[in-house]
Parts: structure tokens; sequence; C-alpha cells
């Protein structure tokens, strides 16, 4: 079989194609989530979500930042490992933030590890 210019452009558009096909897929696979606090469930271990609340009470050890976020009277553990200066400034008591990161289950309880904690106007 002979590689002519016509038998690889072929190739070429249809690996280009494939590769659009599996990035669009990541790209869904990869985003966050939106949900209250209250949506928040077993069925959501392993999930990526983006969460609105106040801060609560917070404490730094082991190079972890621990805090409660609050939204009305439901509240959730948040986790932040190795935190910048920036995750610090952000996390003030009674901020309003957005946390993104992922639901697990700690000692029979849910948390949100965060991947990224940043202050937002309140809605």
């Amino acid at each position: 079989m002979e590689l002519n210019d016509f038998f690889i452009s072929r190739i070429a558009l249809i690996c280009a194609v494939l590769g659009l096909i599996i990035l669009f897929y990541f790209s869904i696979q990869s985003a966050y989530t939106e949900k209250g606090i209250e949506e928040i469930s077993n069925e959501l271990i392993g999930s990526r979500v983006s969460v609105k609340g106040f801060v609560g009470e917070s404490f730094f050890a082991k190079e972890t930042l621990f805090f409660k976020l609050s939204e009305g009277r439901n509240s959730i553990q948040v986790v932040k490992f190795n935190p910048s200066v920036e995750d610090f400034e952000e996390v003030k008591e009674n901020s309003f933030v957005e946390v993104k990161g992922s639901v697990q289950e700690y000692k029979k309880n849910l948390e949100i590890i965060a991947e990224e904690v940043k202050r937002v106007g309140y809605e």
C-alpha cells in the first residue's frame, strides 16, 4: 500500500477529530458542579463541586487548614492541604467564600477537600 497525500490527510483529520473528542470528554469530567451545602450527600463522594458559604471557625495543623463552611443551618468541614498565604487571607471568619474541591468521607462525616478557595461577594 502506497502512502499518498490523500491517505495521509485523511489519517491526520481522523486523529484531529478524535483528539478534540477526547479533550471535550476530559473537560466535562474535570468541571465542578455547583451545589448548595444542603445538597452535599454520600452520592457525591468523589465528585468535584463548587460550594459557597460563610467561613466559621478555622484552625491550622500539620500543614493543613481546616474550616467550617456554613450556608443557613447547613455546614460542612473543608480541608485545604498545603495552603498558600493567599488561602489564609481568603479564609477569615464570617467571610463569604467559594470552595472548589472534591467531596470525601472521613470518619463517617462528609467534607470537601479544597483545591481552590476564593472570597466572593455575597449573593
